[in-house]
Formats: C-alpha cells, sequence, structure tokens
C-alpha cells in the first residue's frame, strides 16, 4: 500500500475504527516511509530527565525490548524506552 493511500485511509478512519485496529495500523504503518508518532501518558522521569504528559515522541527503530524514539520538543534528543512500559506510561 502506498503512504498516499495509507494516510488517506488513516484520515478517513474515526478515533474508535483506529482505536479498534491500531496493531494492525501500527504494523501497516510500520511497513511504509509513514514515521510512527507517540506521547506518554502520564509525567515520566528517565536518567533525571523529565518527561512531560502529552509530549510527543517519534519512533525510529524498534528493539527486543524496547524502543528507540526523538523527542518532538526536543530535537535531536534520542530515548529508549522499554516495551514493557507501553501503554502504562506511553502509547503510539
Amino acid at each position: 500500500m502506498s503512504e498516499i493511500k495509507l494516510k488517506e485511509m488513516l484520515d478517513s478512519m474515526t478515533l474508535e475504527e483506529l482505536s479498534v485496529n491500531s496493531k494492525g495500523i501500527k504494523s501497516l504503518i510500520k511497513k511504509s516511509d509513514i514515521p510512527l508518532y507517540g506521547k506518554f501518558l502520564k509525567d515520566y522521569e528517565l536518567n533525571g530527565v523529565l518527561f512531560k504528559k502529552e509530549d510527543l515522541f517519534r519512533l525510529l527503530k524498534e528493539e527486543k525490548d524496547s524502543y528507540i524514539v526523538e523527542l518532538e520538543q526536543q530535537s535531536l534528543s534520542i530515548i529508549s524506552l522499554p516495551k514493557k512500559l507501553e501503554e502504562k506510561v506511553f502509547v503510539f
């Protein structure tokens, strides 16, 4: 599926449809060149740095136990988020 068609499909879906189909959508996005964005669900501290609730980040790479992400607010700030914290501290 081309990135344009995928973006059009995602733009046309309601929040409920996106939520119900989130696993399939995440898989399609990862296979495309569309960046996958996430946000923190609550304030989170990592190595003395505080990330605020609603701060955004972009997935750069997925590893076995973590996601390597770039913070949207702090350009060039790249951190590793443990997968075990997904849906407790952050979501995509």
